[in-house]
């Protein structure tokens, strides 16, 4: 398990700042996206923002490239168990199963994982928004 690449976002990145224009444009076409597809335009306006306000914050989880391939710090095994306590917010067993069927898996399937901390970062950003929208009138 690998942190993703944010394209757009990265090669922004390393030549300073993401400008507004690229995040106004990015928020152009996912409401055309979302409105091409069905989509009630409030709705796909209101989870366009989101979406793009939780990459945001998953951007700055990511670790640069070069430390991320220092020596101890490529890949970790773990078991989805461990994963599962580390990162509790995802159905690890879940997921995986689903991602590599037929094959079967098991709570104490070894997996080597990259970068366990944005892991957890990850989950603990998912919980944060979870709870704040389970709960919004």
């Amino acid at each position: 398990i690998e942190q993703p690449e944010f394209d757009v976002f990265l090669k922004q990145e390393q030549e300073q700042k993401i400008s507004a224009q690229i995040f106004r444009e990015y928020l152009t076409y996912l409401n055309r996206l979302g409105t091409l597809l069905g989509g009630n335009p409030d709705k796909v306006q209101e989870h366009a923002s989101m979406s793009i306000a939780i990459a945001s914050r998953l951007f700055q989880f990511l670790k640069p490239v070069e430390p991320r391939r220092a020596p101890g710090e490529l890949y970790h095994m773990v078991t989805i168990d461990q994963l599962q306590e580390m990162a509790p917010t995802i159905d690890w067993l879940s997921c995986l199963q689903a991602t590599f069927t037929p094959m079967t898996l098991s709570p104490s399937q070894p997996l080597m994982v990259h970068d366990l901390e944005y892991l957890k970062n990850m989950s603990q950003l998912i919980e944060d928004e979870l709870s704040k929208h389970r709960f919004a009138p």
